[in-house]
This record gives structure tokens, sequence and C-alpha cells, in this order.
């Protein structure tokens, strides 16, 4: 959504209309904190989850991230119920993709 980006911020639109991120230069971060910004490359916080539609679209963002750079800690897990699998972004956030199976 251009109307929320600037020279410091760019918005998206993660999912549909339900789940949005606002991305910003470390510069302009650190000038809405009173804490010194953390190094994702040095320590982690948290992992990002977000559930995909099915395995084929797990699969191709995974794909799409590894194509834009990310690194990918650890292989696909397929743990029968659910599939798995994560990736770095090039500043170190994790974030990991699940695909729930349909229960009966």
């Amino acid at each position: 959504k251009p109307q929320y980006s600037s020279d410091n911020t760019a918005y998206m639109v993660v999912v549909d209309d339900c789940i949005h991120a606002m991305l910003m230069t470390e510069a302009f971060f650190a000038s809405l904190i009173d804490k010194p910004v953390a190094s994702a490359h040095q320590a982690n916080e948290v992992i990002i989850c977000l559930s995909c539609e099915s395995r084929e679209e797990l699969e191709g963002l995974i794909a799409r991230a590894r194509a834009a750079g990310a690194r990918i800690p650890h292989p696909l897990e397929d743990h029968g119920f659910m599939v798995d699998q994560g990736f770095e972004d090039l500043d170190g956030h994790l974030w990991n993709l699940v695909w729930m199976a349909p229960q009966p």
C-alpha cells in the first residue's frame, strides 16, 4: 500500500487484507524506541509463523524466499498432520510456514 510507505518504510499486505507488516529502515525504527536495536544476526527473539492454504503454497513460498537470498535452516518437515519449513530473511529474522492437513 503506497500511501503507508515512504523512504523509511514499506507497508505490505502479507495475507489478503488480514495480516499486514510494516518494514522500516533501522534508523527510523531506532527513532521510535528507547532501547538499542537488536541484531537478528546475533540473537533471535521470535519466529514469525504464517499458515499456508496448501503444501504447494508453502513449498512455493520457501522457493521464492530462497531465490531472494534467504537462508533455509532446516529441510521441510512432514509430520503427517502438518508440514512446516522456515527461512531466515536477509536481516536475520526467522519465519516459519506451516500447512495443517484437513482433519476428517
